[in-house]
């Protein structure tokens, strides 16, 4: 339960331009047992807003049992507090790597001032009420909040044209709350104006308002090219209602592709969802979109099993937003280059 070293490290200035990230480091810490134990403060400077606040740290179990999902913080502050699994999947003998992110207090406002943070297990292995594990370290990077401009926006209001693989049952138009043998139906309206993109609006095949049985692979709805060439940090956020059956029967899909052949996986189902009215979504698909001419992202949807049929994928207000790259100013003869915030 020793705490060696605690950094409450000041805004990174590394250039005129960078962002005001913060670090908070904590070295040799006891994962205690129970909540309330293990409990550290740290004070920040703040004077930005908030965006994430991303994690990383090596952790050595003491009880071999231990699993990493066992590994929790309870995290307050003056923005609020949250709860946070800091680990992942099973036992991890001779110690593991782990790293995350939250947005608990995305944008909620400047985090100067003291941060609690206690570091515990939900689970107490050997039932003993002694720490299962210690961190040799683990740093907790406070993220400025930017606003990033819209580079494409698709609203719906007009069809955007893009590509429906033939044999699917793809659509653009309104909804009219069909399906749902499992889960829910569609909506009744799109999120806003009238039409969306989705999967059988109209009744088609079989199964009215469902994706069909026995699906043998996925059937996707793709965007046209895209040029984020002159963009960096890009990222994607829609209006998502989608129900479909757990993957181990059926699969969704979003993946995003700077060629239109090779395919990063943004996002896949990981249990069944059944949503009952509109979400927002965004994903960081700043890696493989980021200085590219031509980027395509799709919404994909099977192979499916031959039972239980869902609504599948309603996708509104579909924008594209990301940090555009200065204008170099030694292009200008100026003698001298603009700092992208980092």
């Amino acid at each position: 339960m020793r705490k060696i070293a605690l950094l409450a490290a000041l805004p990174l200035l590394l250039g005129s331009v960078a962002l005001a990230d913060e670090v908070v480091s904590f070295y040799n810490v006891d994962s205690q047992a129970g909540p309330g134990m293990v409990t550290y403060n740290a004070n920040l400077g703040g004077g930005y807003t908030l965006g994430n606040i991303d994690w990383a740290g090596f952790c050595v179990p003491i009880n071999s049992a231990t699993f990493g999902s066992e590994l929790t913080l309870d995290i307050s502050g003056p923005l609020g507090s949250a709860t946070w699994t800091l680990g992942s999947g099973t036992t991890f003998p001779g110690g593991a790597l782990f790293s995350g992110s939250s947005a608990a207090f995305f944008g909620a406002g400047d985090p100067v001032g003291t941060w609690t943070f206690d570091f515990y297990e939900s689970f107490d292995d050997g039932s003993d009420g002694l720490p299962d594990a210690t961190w040799d370290y683990i740093d907790f990077t406070f993220k400025e909040y930017i606003v990033k401009p819209p580079i494409y926006t698709f609203n719906m209001d007009a069809d955007p044209g893009w590509t429906i693989d033939g044999g699917s049952e793809w659509q653009f138009g309104a909804p009219m709350g069909l399906g749902g043998e499992h889960g829910n139906p569609d909506p009744t309206s799109a999120y806003s104006g009238t039409n969306v993109y989705g999967y059988d609006l109209t009744g088609l095949g079989a199964q009215l308002g469902d994706y069909e049985a026995s699906m043998p692979a996925a059937l996707y709805l793709t965007t046209t090219a895209l040029d984020f060439s002159a963009y960096t940090d890009v990222e994607l956020e829609f209006q998502r209602y989608l129900n479909v059956e757990s993957p181990t029967y059926d699969h969704a899909y979003l993946e995003v592709s700077n060629d239109g052949v090779n395919w990063t996986m943004v996002w896949e189902n990981t249990a069944a969802l059944t949503d009952s009215s509109w979400n927002f979504v965004s994903y960081d698909i700043s890696g493989v979109a980021d200085g590219e001419s031509t980027v395509y992202v799709r919404w994909g949807i099977g192979p499916t099993d031959s039972s239980w049929f869902y609504s599948g994928w309603n996708v509104d207000d579909v924008v594209f937003r990301g940090i555009p790259e200065p204008a170099s100013l030694l292009l200008l003869g100026l003698g001298a280059v603009l700092l992208r915030r980092r």
